[in-house]
């Protein structure tokens, strides 16, 4: 059997995906606004996780100094004590299941299951 890429069914099935694309980036879009505040309780995140969280989702890659200024957003807050808060909150975040990569010389993302 011979597969072609036209015909009526590979039309319906291009625009089909087409219209799935769109859905997912539309998805996403709200993802990123809501800061991840309506699924930190179902995730069991605290609001602060539910912070970092939010971030991840908007950003590729973030640094510890950017995660910083999510939580301490007033400058005179952040410290040597304040960058190991974000550590142990990740930690955390990654005991309750959100798979969160060290990317050497970047910082921290999500893994793929949270994209």
């Amino acid at each position: 059997m011979l597969v072609t890429n036209s015909g009526p069914h590979v039309f319906k099935l291009r625009e089909r995906i087409s219209e799935l694309e769109d859905e997912v980036a539309e998805l996403k879009q709200i993802l990123a606004a809501s800061d991840g505040d309506y699924r930190h309780r179902s995730l069991g995140l605290t609001k602060t996780q539910a912070k970092l969280y939010g971030a991840l989702l908007r950003r590729k890659s973030m640094t510890t100094e950017q995660l910083m200024a999510v939580i301490y957003p007033d400058s005179d807050e952040r410290s040597e004590r304040s960058t190991k808060n974000v550590n142990v909150q990740l930690h955390f975040m990654r005991k309750k299941g959100i798979p969160i990569e060290s990317v050497w010389g970047e910082g921290y993302r999500l893994g793929r299951a949270a994209e």
